[in-house]
Formats: structure tokens, C-alpha cells, sequence
């Protein structure tokens, strides 16, 4: 068996800063989240480029298994629908963070983040889309999602300034 080496992996986020990751999931027709590229570009508005890292992936599964543990090791936050690639987060760090947006359901992500000592929290997903079987897309609120995520980014850090 051969060893997957993920600190050579262009996905891992090798600078010191803090990086957050969007997973849009838009790219599969299905439970994917539509206002991904919205709020990521609101929180890029409000962090410093020079202290945060803000990324948005459309189709993780599309990454090869090394590349997806790659990239949610290198990620401080990680911003996902509901769904099977949330079980990377097996490969996330410690004290990373992983926000779910679900339609309410009760989360085996928080049963598996919490095992690996990773802050779990949900958000709920609005619309008519939650009651929909079978396909599903995820709306956030942006102002909900994006104060969440300011919140926890400036904690020991200083807000950006315009």
C-alpha cells in the first residue's frame, strides 16, 4: 500500500494563515448550495487578504482523495452542505471548525467533529428546497452566515478597516 503524503499536496494551505473554505457542491445538480460564491465574496469584502485566506470549491468530489484530505486539513473553517463530503473531516486539525448547513436533521458531522475535538455548528438551510425529497439546494441567509463566520475569525484578531 502507498502512503498518501498530503503536506505535498497543492491543497494544503502551507502559509501561516488562517484559510477558509467554501464547498458549494454547485457543480452536482444536487444538494447544492447557491449562495456559496455570494457569501464567500462578502466575507472576502470584511478580512484582511493579507491575514485570511478565503477559497470556494464547487466540486469536491471531484478531487482526488489525497486532494480532498488535503484540502480540509489545510482549512481553519470549513462551510458545507449536508452531505457525504463532509467525511473528510476526519482529516481536519484540532480546534479547526466545520459550519453544516442542513435542512434540520439530526447531524452525524457533529457526532464525528465532535470524537475529533472539531467545533461543529449547524446552520439551517431556508426555502422550500429542505421539504423537497431527493434533490435538495441549500440557501443561507448571507448576513446569518457571514456574522457567524466574522464573528470567529476576528476573535484575536484586529476587523478590517476600509
Amino acid at each position: 500500500v502507498r502512503k498518501c503524503n498530503i503536506t505535498q499536496n497543492p491543497f494544503l494551505n502551507k502559509n501561516p494563515k488562517p484559510r477558509i473554505v467554501f464547498d458549494s457542491r454547485i457543480s452536482l445538480h444536487r444538494g447544492e448550495w447557491t449562495n456559496a460564491h455570494d457569501i464567500a465574496s462578502k466575507i472576502k469584502d470584511h478580512l484582511d487578504p493579507d491575514i485570511f485566506e478565503v477559497d470556494v470549491v464547487d466540486d469536491v468530489a471531484a478531487l482526488s482523495v489525497v486532494e480532498q484530505a488535503a484540502l480540509y486539513h489545510g482549512a481553519s473553517i470549513v462551510v458545507a452542505p449536508q452531505g457525504s463530503s463532509l467525511a473528510n473531516v476526519v482529516f481536519m486539525k484540532p480546534h479547526s471548525i466545520i459550519l453544516e448547513i442542513s435542512c434540520g436533521e439530526k447531524s452525524w458531522v457533529r457526532d464525528w467533529a465532535s470524537d475529533l475535538k472539531i467545533r461543529h455548528s449547524s446552520v439551517r438551510s431556508e426555502g422550500p428546497s429542505c421539504n423537497f425529497e431527493g434533490h435538495r439546494t441549500f440557501f443561507v441567509r448571507p448576513a446569518a452566515l457571514v456574522d457567524l463566520i466574522l464573528d470567529i475569525c476576528w476573535k484575536g484578531t484586529k476587523k478590517k478597516t476600509n
